[in-house]
């Protein structure tokens, strides 16, 4: 009976440390790093010159984790959301070039990956064309709209006199710079102030030039 109870006792040790072992295999085939998809996907060709280059892992990484080196080379940003590292070009890439991504891990030494892809032969488009120049118009337009609210005598300054200089310091703000500070000067530039309809929408700030 007492042996009987031994080797059932060392049967359930042995079952234990099997169980065991088979958890820490699955743990440890868990833990290691994997890409499980990539877009471009590999050998991808006509790639868009601003395409945002997504790795999804088969868990959660950090930015700090993966190392990442292309080639021919190229400026980018890094985003991680979970599984999915984004690598962002701040430019846009080269056509009709092969590229080719290399990742390594920080933390294994053993994880190493590289795929590639060709962007599209199609030269980069230049600005021209009917929408570019109604985008165009519609910047100027709007310039000098905040130009002419700030500066409404904008078309007629700097002003100058052998007595006076009248000009913008700031939005709606003219500064006259005095040859010679009287009373008669004064008025002579305020007289043309008011003359450009200007007296009650500006400030008038005087200053002496030595």
């Amino acid at each position: 009976m007492k042996i009987f109870l031994n080797n059932k006792i060392k049967l359930i040790i042995l079952l234990l440390l099997i169980a065991l072992a088979l958890l820490a295999i699955k743990l440890f085939s868990v833990s290691l790093l994997k890409v499980l998809e990539t877009d471009p996907p590999n050998a991808q060709e006509k790639v868009n010159f601003n395409k945002v280059i997504k790795i999804t892992f088969n868990r959660n990484v950090s930015e700090n984790e993966i190392s990442i080196s292309s080639s021919p080379a190229f400026i980018f940003n890094t985003k991680v959301s979970n599984q999915v590292l984004e690598i962002q070009p701040t430019e846009l890439l080269t056509p009709d070039t092969d590229y080719n991504i290399e990742l390594t891990s920080k933390k294994n030494s053993k994880f190493y990956f590289v795929f590639n892809f060709k962007t599209n032969t199609e030269t980069i488009p230049s600005p021209t064309g009917q929408s570019y120049l109604e985008e165009q118009k519609k910047v100027y337009e709007e310039l000098d709209r905040l130009t002419y609210q700030e500066a409404p005598l904008f078309d007629y300054v700097p002003y100058v006199t052998e007595n006076f200089i009248i000009d913008y310091i700031k939005p709606l703000v003219l500064q006259v710079r005095l040859k010679k500070d009287t009373p008669t000067i004064r008025k002579e530039a305020l007289d043309w102030i008011k003359g450009k309809g200007a007296a009650e929408t500006h400030k008038v700030e005087w200053k002496l030039i030595k």
